[in-house]
């Protein structure tokens, strides 16, 4: 091969270096599939995201048109984003036990443009707000469908398992998370600016055409590489497992007494290698004395293809792996009896779970964990599409140059723009300067003999871990929230003076630092979710990432139908109402909602963080002796 003869072989062998040269070559094809099927669902989740942010970043304006009051608006316009968020757990289900990624995100877009065009119809037909309700469900069945599966549909086309996969598949596939988020801003901000101005200054119908259009080009889009896509087949569902390890732990088992050494705890066949090999050296044909069981005991089928090792979280769910004497009894018969009677004699309800089981629920329950303290941030953010938008209309002046009025609602341009600047600031500024610091604090530390303090794992670099990115997602959001109770008061001082209506550029700080707070708290949580769960729950905790943000958006309902209603006697609401001529009490609405931001942060910070640890990979353990991600302690979070 000429091509060959260019390359520099320096000592390397011949043989080395002709494998190195098809590895290359492999590569160079296997890198033009996944930029043509990142780039197929790239597209779609850019077209997918114009059509969810056509719809819901005016939707207060349009539910204003029709009658509603500005609490009203703003209650429903929440309501409807949390719905759509909470149908993506069936969804997950769907995608990770019943029929797979690319069939739910097929069903899903379905709806979706079903939905659209219901939108559509009822716009220029003016049936009324009940039917654009009605329509707009539809959307939310097909919006959750497909945000529940479509970002592990695309990890899924990148092959980190395999023995023999190159390890630029890795590096490839952060890279697509980075584009993954990219994408769906710049939909974000096509909705926000051009959209919006379309439904304001042209008409609503061809306002919610143009989303209708897009999502029917980004199904052509998804539909196109159907023929190239790696679709990994649904395995048997999480929750049995979950759930039979909780009521293990929680029941037939909750007096049972967890051993100190948790080689003891119940383990699979495979487990046990790995136990083993890491005992013995490589050794592992002591550890072959256990035969799989149904239920919680199933091996590679029902966990993940490298299970992960002990972790000292949530050590009370240990006692479903725990044995009793009965079953301990069963397994030294088993050992006595040939493979076949094993086989036949398993008996699932006497079987304790495996040590995958266990740890695969401790994941989850860490990220739902996690999630909780997520809610308070998502019911800030869901401000944008609601308060933020009344504070623009109300006493602030929109005009720009000459004749030009900006729609409120586009101000959360300002937040798309931020997620566009920083995410590549992020990886290109901080990084690398946590990095530094990091490395030379610790260089500081071994000099003088008091040791290095942080890290956590041979494979971490000094990075900052997804727990530090969210907690400093949450300080932000606090924020935020500080900016609009400033921009308001200095709204309310102006008028009180007589003064010149203040711009309403004013408020920009206000989107922009909700933006970096997203890019902070909102990508290190969709990160986490698939790096530290396991395989065969990667769609169900970015769903209950997506939970959290409909939990949000539900008590950013609540919370708005509150406001309006217990304003007092003393000049109506918290929320301004234009039409009345309320002014509201905007600035003590953001107050309150940064002193709830604040004390969460610190629960964040102060419980969920210190007691978070990672999930350790047995491969990486037994190659490092420690784990691949980490903070301060070892294994924890912090």
């Amino acid at each position: 091969m000429p091509d060959l003869l260019d390359l520099d072989t320096g000592d390397v062998p011949p043989r080395q270096h002709s494998t190195a040269a098809t590895r290359d070559l492999a590569w160079s094809s296997r890198r033009r599939t996944l930029l043509l099927t990142s780039g197929l669902i790239l597209s779609s989740e850019l077209c997918e995201r114009l059509a969810y942010y056509s719809l819901s970043t005016n939707l207060v304006g349009r539910l204003a048109s029709l009658g509603f009051s500005p609490g009203a608006a703003s209650s429903a316009t929440a309501a409807w984003s949390g719905a759509s968020y909470l149908v993506a757990l069936l969804g997950a289900w769907l995608a990770d036990a019943v029929i797979g990624r690319y069939w739910v995100i097929f069903g899903g877009s379905v709806l979706y443009q079903l939905g659209l065009a219901a939108v559509v119809a009822v716009t220029a037909l003016e049936a009324g707000a009940a039917a654009l309700l009605g329509a707009l469900s539809v959307c939310a069945l097909g919006t959750g469908a497909i945000k529940a599966s479509v970002g592990s549909f695309g990890a899924d086309q990148f092959d980190l398992s395999s023995p023999g996969a190159d390890p630029r598949e890795a590096r490839g596939l952060a890279r697509y998370f980075n584009f993954f988020y990219f994408s769906i801003n710049v939909g974000a901000l096509v909705a926000s600016t051009v959209v919006v101005w379309v439904q304001e200054e042209v008409s609503w119908v061809a306002g919610y055409s143009i989303p209708a259009a897009a999502f029917a080009v980004s199904f052509a889009l998804f539909l196109a590489g159907s023929r190239i896509y790696v679709r990994v087949p649904p395995k048997r569902g999480p929750f049995a497992r979950v759930g039979r390890v909780l009521w293990r732990s929680l029941w037939s088992r909750r007096k049972a007494v967890v051993p100190a050494e948790p080689r003891e705890l119940f383990q699979s066949d495979d487990e046990e290698e790995a136990a083993a090999s890491e005992r013995e050296g490589g050794e592992s044909g002591a550890a072959k004395r256990r035969s799989a069981k149904a239920g919680c005991s199933s091996p590679s089928s029902d966990s993940d293809s490298d299970p992960v090792s002990h972790t000292n979280y949530a050590v009370w769910l240990d006692r479903a792996a725990v044995k009793d004497a009965k079953e301990e009894e069963e397994e030294e018969q088993e050992e006595e009896e040939p493979k076949a009677a094993k086989a036949s004699s398993s008996t699932p309800a006497s079987t304790p779970c495996t040590l995958s089981a266990v740890e695969e629920t401790k994941r989850c329950l860490a990220y739902l964990t996690v999630c909780s303290s997520l809610i308070l941030f998502w019911l800030v953010y869901s401000q944008m599409t609601t308060a933020f938008v009344l504070q623009g209309n109300s006493g602030f002046d929109r005009r720009v140059g000459k004749g030009f009025e900006v729609p409120s609602a586009s101000l959360s341009s300002f937040n798309t723009l931020a997620i566009l600047v920083l995410v590549p600031a992020y990886d290109s500024l901080v990084v690398p300067l946590v990095r530094r610091l990091r490395a030379k604090r610790a260089a500081a530390a071994a000099a003088s003999g008091e040791g290095a303090t942080v890290g956590g794992g041979a494979a971490w670099d000094g990075s900052p871990t997804h727990l530090e990115r969210i907690g400093a997602g949450l300080a932000v959001s606090v924020l935020s929230m500080l900016a609009g109770a400033a921009a308001e008061a200095g709204r309310s001082r102006a008028a009180a003076r007589g003064s010149k209506r203040p711009s309403v550029l004013l408020l920009a700080p206000q989107y922009f630092l909700v933006g970096a707070a997203e890019v902070l708290a909102s990508v290190g949580a969709l990160d986490l979710a698939f790096t530290d769960s396991p395989d065969s729950m990667r769609s169900l905790l970015s769903a209950a990432s997506l939970l959290s943000v409909a939990v949000g958006s539900f008590a950013a309902s609540g919370v708005t139908a509150a406001v309006e209603r217990g304003g007092g006697a003393r000049g109506g609401g918290w929320l301004p109402d234009s039409e009345r001529g309320s002014p509201g009490r905007l600035s003590q609405y953001y107050l309150m909602l940064a002193g709830v931001s604040a004390a969460n942060f610190l629960f964040f910070v102060l419980v969920v963080a210190r007691s978070y640890e990672y999930k350790r990979p047995a491969a990486a353990r037994r190659a490092t002796g420690r784990s691949p991600e980490g903070g301060g302690r070892r294994y924890r979070g912090t």
